[in-house]
């Protein structure tokens, strides 16, 4: 009998090759999440007509890199196949444009894998640029690249949190929208219960973990655009989840991605109609 020894945070384990085998069978072939029909066309006409209509008279600012270009054309998804939403106005933010008229404006903020420059990028977009007393609403998002296995994560969390009260202090006609960080789809399978139980989706644990800091503080506060609840929940209820240390967290649906973080035509639609909500909602106050 083949003994198989597995070692994970410190512990080893052993394991027969007939049991090691069956466990591997047994986690590879996990149920699959039922995709229930998404009704797209009575998804986005529930928003009010009058909030789409004072939504459309806004200045709002969306700073992202790879998962909010996703966002975004989920947006231009929903613009192009619904009249309700047609007339949005969507303008690309480059360096010499001027914010005159109402629009989405969005722009490449910071570089991924350095989350403080994320928050340096909005911050200098606000004050330097002088779009802090131009805009009605602003907001960016971090990446799940942003925060990984080696963050610290209560670092990052102070450091955006000191630098959104400073900005909220400089411009308070300005309304903000905090973001939850994106989620990475937990591994599954054979390969994924390998990697899993070597090392843990340690990565996923601490976006988990900003985000419940995120939403403790800002929560009946501020708005909140819960990106992480989006990308985790499918439409029949059910979420996305592993468990961790005996604690269960979020992460990605398989069904929402083409490559594990991206989102895919469903995921990006389900993010932006959220997004449009609560946009329309905040517009209509």
């Amino acid at each position: 009998m083949i003994e198989i020894l597995l070692i994970r945070e410190g512990f080893a384990v052993k394991a027969t090759g007939y049991f090691f085998l069956m466990l591997m069978v047994m986690m590879g072939c996990s149920e699959k999440m039922n995709m229930e029909y998404v009704d797209k066309d009575n998804d986005i006409k529930m928003i009010k007509a009058e909030a789409i209509e004072a939504f459309k008279r806004k200045k709002i600012f969306f700073g992202h890199a790879s998962v909010g270009s996703n966002i975004i054309d989920g947006i231009e998804d929903i613009r192009a196949n619904n009249q309700h939403v047609q007339n949005i106005n969507i303008q690309d933010l480059k360096e010499d444009n001027e914010v005159n008229e109402p629009a989405i404006y969005h722009a490449q903020n910071g570089k991924n894998g350095f989350p403080k420059s994320k928050v340096d990028a909005f911050k200098k977009t606000l004050e330097e640029k002088g779009l802090g007393n131009k805009l009605d609403i602003a907001f960016f998002k971090l990446c799940y690249v942003d925060i990984e296995k080696d963050s610290n994560v209560q670092e990052m969390f102070d450091y955006y949190t000191s630098n959104m009260e400073y900005l909220k202090k400089k411009f308070p006609r300005l309304q903000f929208v905090h973001v939850t960080t994106p989620l990475y789809s937990h591994s599954r399978g054979i390969k994924g219960f390998i990697k899993n139980i070597i090392r843990g989706d340690v990565s996923n644990v601490k976006r988990n973990e900003f985000n419940k800091m995120l939403i403790k503080k800002y929560k009946g506060v501020d708005p909140i655009y819960d990106l992480a609840s989006i990308e985790s929940q499918l439409p029949d209820g059910k979420r996305s989840s592993f468990k961790y240390k005996g604690e269960i967290y979020l992460s990605l649906a398989p069904e929402y991605t083409y490559d594990g973080g991206h989102l895919n035509e469903t995921g990006r639609y389900l993010a932006a109609k959220e997004l449009l909500k609560i946009l329309a909602e905040l517009s209509n106050k």
